[in-house]
């Protein structure tokens, strides 16, 4: 059962199971799990058919993903040090630009990409308001905010070199451990919510009618 991003707490009523905490791979606990033996429901409380639960189960996880991105992680709207912050810091600069070209040819596209995403997702907002059909649009930007975040993080880790693989300790500062740790995190990114693969075959058959 995922509780949300939100550090969770947990809570016993009675008749109902205690949850577990999963221990993610940066060390966090945002997701638990619970099993409910012998749990009965009135009839008056089941939501949608008998035996229907998948299909309300999809339209939870496709809201889910509408409500993704959580602290503009992917696009860089966060209130954090930028790609570019950080490489102007780890890099230097030369001439006015970054001194490494490979790495700033990476920034540079990345920026381009988080860039295109936010004016897709205004545009996607924009449809929405209008009344017009979502496309898919929940499993689409799930995929592409996942995947950009990855990427945006390992470029991170790129510029960081042997400060980014620290875990606790001494010798790293605060801001680096956080830096590994959010790297550590977007490939969790890809998975809740449904996994990026997942997100490829519904886009296939429902966006671009791929047959089977």
């Amino acid at each position: 059962m995922w509780t949300g991003l939100k550090k969770w707490r947990p809570r016993s009523r009675s008749g109902l199971g205690t949850p577990s905490p999963i221990r993610l791979i940066d060390g966090s606990e945002h997701f638990a799990q619970v099993f409910f033996d012998g749990a009965r429901a009135r009839a008056c409380d089941v939501v949608g058919p008998v035996n229907g639960g998948w299909t309300v189960a999809k339209r939870l996880l496709q809201h889910e993903r509408g409500v993704a991105n959580p602290e503009g992680r992917a696009t860089g709207t966060a209130k954090r040090k930028s790609l570019v912050d950080l490489a102007r810091e780890e890099l230097g600069m030369r001439d006015g630009r970054l001194a490494d070209p490979a790495l700033r040819e990476r920034i540079a596209q990345h920026e381009l990409d988080s860039q295109a995403f936010g004016l897709t997702m205004r545009r996607a907002a924009e449809e929405a308001r209008a009344g017009q059909t979502e496309r898919q649009i929940a499993s689409m930007s799930k995929f592409y905010w996942s995947e950009l975040g990855k990427r945006e993080q390992d470029i991170a880790m790129q510029l960081l070199g042997s400060r980014g693989l620290g875990w606790s300790g001494e010798g790293f500062e605060a801001a680096e451990l956080t830096r590994t740790r959010r790297w550590l995190i977007t490939r969790a990114d890809s998975i809740w919510g449904g996994t990026s693969e997942i997100q490829r075959n519904i886009i296939a058959k429902r966006v671009l009618m791929i047959p089977e």
